[in-house]
C-alpha cells in the first residue's frame, strides 16, 4: 500500500475514534445534567466535555497494547509495562475527574487542576524524542528520504498540545466564577 493511502486510512480510522468518545461524551453531559437537575455554565460542560473526550479518546487508542510495545520498543518490557499501566491510570484519572466536572463537584475541579499541573512537569517522560525518531524511521520505506526535522513536528506539536490544554485547564477552573460554580451546592 502506498504511504499516503496508510496515512489517510489512519486518519480515518482515529477520526472514527475521536467521533464516538466525543458523541459519547457528550451524551453523557446531557444525561447527568437532566438527572442531577444542576444547570452548568456552558464553558464548564464544554470544558468537560472536551476532557472526557480527549480521555475516552486515549483509553480507546490505549487498547493496542501491539502497537504501545512496538512505540516504546527502545526500553525494556518492564518499562514498556510500567509506562503502560501508568498511562491506562492517568487516562482513568482524568475520565473520572472529567466526569465530576459534570456533577459540579469541587473535588473533581481541584484534582483537575492538580494532573493539569502534573502534566506540564511529566511532558518529557510523556512524549519522549527517541519515540517520534523510532516511528518515523521505522514507518517509512527503504530509500525514502526522510528529514531529520520530521520527528521533532510530531515532539513539539503533541507536547505543545498538551502544554497549552493544561495551562488552558489551569486558567478556566480557577477563575473565580467557575469556583463560584463548584461551591454552590
Amino acid at each position: 500500500m502506498k504511504t499516503w493511502t496508510v496515512i489517510t486510512w489512519t486518519l480515518l480510522y482515529r477520526l472514527v475514534k475521536l467521533l464516538v468518545a466525543f458523541i459519547s461524551s457528550s451524551l453523557l453531559a446531557k444525561t447527568i445534567e437532566k438527572r442531577s437537575g444542576k444547570k452548568r455554565l456552558k464553558g464548564i460542560t464544554i470544558g468537560a466535555i472536551i476532557i472526557v473526550t480527549i480521555a475516552l479518546y486515549e483509553l480507546i487508542r490505549l487498547v493496542d497494547w501491539n502497537y504501545y510495545q512496538f512505540t516504546f520498543q527502545g526500553l525494556s518490557q518492564q518499562v514498556i509495562l510500567a509506562r503502560y499501566v501508568y498511562s491506562i491510570s492517568w487516562r482513568l484519572a482524568i475520565l473520572v475527574s472529567g466526569i465530576g466536572l459534570l456533577y459540579l463537584n469541587e473535588r473533581a475541579r481541584k484534582a483537575i487542576i492538580f494532573l493539569a499541573c502534573f502534566q506540564i512537569l511529566t511532558i518529557p517522560w510523556k512524549h519522549p524524542l527517541f519515540v517520534f525518531k523510532h516511528l518515523v524511521f521505522t514507518q517509512s520505506h527503504p530509500g525514502e528520504a526522510v528529514h531529520p526535522w520530521v520527528p521533532w513536528v510530531g515532539f513539539l506539536f503533541f507536547s505543545a498540545f498538551d502544554l497549552i490544554t493544561a495551562f488552558l485547564v489551569i486558567y478556566y477552573f480557577n477563575r473565580p466564577l467557575i469556583k463560584q460554580e463548584f461551591m454552590k451546592k
